[in-house]
């Protein structure tokens, strides 16, 4: 409905103006940590604050794809229970049986606002869950195929999800972040849209906490 379409305008703008003033990812998770709140926003919070800043090295982003990429993270689970959310990142022969799981990934496309409909954040919403090694769903999808923004959302998502289970500590980031570029190395040389996305995510991960100097900057 339009009213819904004018809420989620309004809180991907409230997102990204809080984004835009913090600096740390650490500083950030602490904040929400401390704030409390829905579990699943604040997640998709963190997911966004890092694709934005895996985009940033890239001149060919432009001001759209940002919005797009914050609009998309909003959008991509919206129709899913709390619990189905959770699932949902699951391989596609776990999630298949679930036909709310398994289709959200069309249905969502219906509730981008009107005016910012457009082919990266439709591809966005609709691959959000593709893998590049096919397990993804619903189209399993090959690396190639994925495209670019949804190669940064699935990188995002990932660091984000890992880093959740060591409480985003700083001495274990390191690692998140190093495992994350194993894992997905055999698609760089594959895919430019994995290339660029692990790019972006070493650029992320110097400038938000990379080292002391970062963590201090960000808390002054």
């Amino acid at each position: 409905s339009e009213v819904k379409q004018k809420l989620i305008t309004k809180i991907q703008d409230e997102s990204l103006f809080l984004l835009k003033k913090e600096k740390n990812i650490l500083n950030l998770f602490e904040k929400f940590k401390a704030d409390g709140g829905d579990e699943i926003l604040i997640k998709k919070e963190l997911v966004t604050f890092v694709a934005i800043n895996m985009l940033k090295p890239f001149t060919f982003f432009d001001h759209n794809q940002f919005s797009y990429m914050s609009l998309g993270i909003l959008l991509c689970d919206l129709l899913l229970e709390a619990d189905e959310y959770w699932i949902s990142f699951n391989p596609k022969e776990t999630v298949k049986s679930n036909k709310n799981i398994f289709t959200h990934t069309q249905k969502i496309v219906a509730y981008i606002p009107e005016g910012m409909c457009s082919p990266d954040l439709v591809n966005l919403l609709e691959q959000h869950h593709e893998r590049p090694d096919g397990t993804g769903y619903p189209r399993n999808l090959q690396a190639q195929r994925i495209s670019q923004l949804s190669a940064f959302y699935i990188l995002a998502e990932e660091f984000v999800q890992e880093g959740l289970k060591v409480g985003f500590h700083r001495p274990q980031m390191i690692t998140v972040k190093n495992n994350i570029l194993k894992k997905y190395s055999k698609y760089t040389e594959k895919s430019k849209s994995f290339s660029n996305a692990a790019m972006g995510l070493n650029y992320m991960y110097e400038e938000t906490l990379g080292d002391e100097k970062t963590s201090k900057e960000g808390e002054s």
